[in-house]
């Protein structure tokens, strides 16, 4: 675990063929300021995870300050997930741009790996010529790697390390261009709640 972590003023290029190439993930950190980097991205832009299961309720990866970023290329813009499990809480994101990125802001888990994912707060962002959605919200999530057997895609709907998203403030979001504005696809045994939109 890292804490008091700084990535400021920098470039990340992964080619766009590259797979599993996300730009910056953190994961399991607290206290972690992001600010004026620019990403390419064969996969994720810029990534929250928090994977190992937390103790007492508290969360692994907490207090992430995003600002004035720019992600091209990328399977998405800003991102949580997949792993979710170790929970995640009190998340900025302000003043970033997404030009051309798969999805714009995609927040996605499922059960066996999921966790408690609230207080994200997301503002003032511009997004251009999204592939699909702009905002895409998804605790479903297939992730099927390339030789999965049967048994490991299974495994991904146990029922344990259920994801729980909510409390999400989004606010001042502008986005040209885009397949589809938004996509929600919850879990019926744990809804994603309390999403706010201005």
């Amino acid at each position: 675990q890292v804490t008091n972590l700084v990535i400021r003023n920098t470039i990340v290029h992964n080619p766009k063929w590259a797979q599993n190439g996300d730009g910056i993930d953190i994961s399991a950190c607290k206290n972690v300021i992001i600010y004026n980097t620019k990403i390419n991205a064969g996969d994720d832009g810029i990534c929250m995870k928090s994977s190992g299961g937390s103790k007492n309720g508290e969360a692994l990866l907490e207090n992430v300050i995003i600002a004035e970023c720019i992600v091209n290329e990328a399977h998405g813009g800003f991102v949580i997930g997949s792993n979710t499990d170790g929970r995640i809480k009190n998340v900025f994101v302000t003043n970033c741009t997404f030009d051309g990125t798969d999805v714009g802001i995609r927040v996605k888990s499922n059960s066996g790996r999921g966790g408690d994912v609230s207080q994200i707060y997301i503002e003032r962002i511009e997004m251009n010529n999204i592939v699909k959605e702009a905002v895409l919200f998804d605790t479903l999530y297939a992730d099927v790697p390339v030789g999965s057997s049967k048994e490991s895609e299974e495994a991904q709907h146990t029922g344990e390390k259920v994801p729980y998203f909510h409390d999400f403030y989004v606010s001042n979001v502008n986005c040209c261009l885009a397949e589809t504005a938004f996509s929600f696809t919850g879990l019926p045994e744990k809804q994603i709640e309390n999403l706010f939109f201005k």
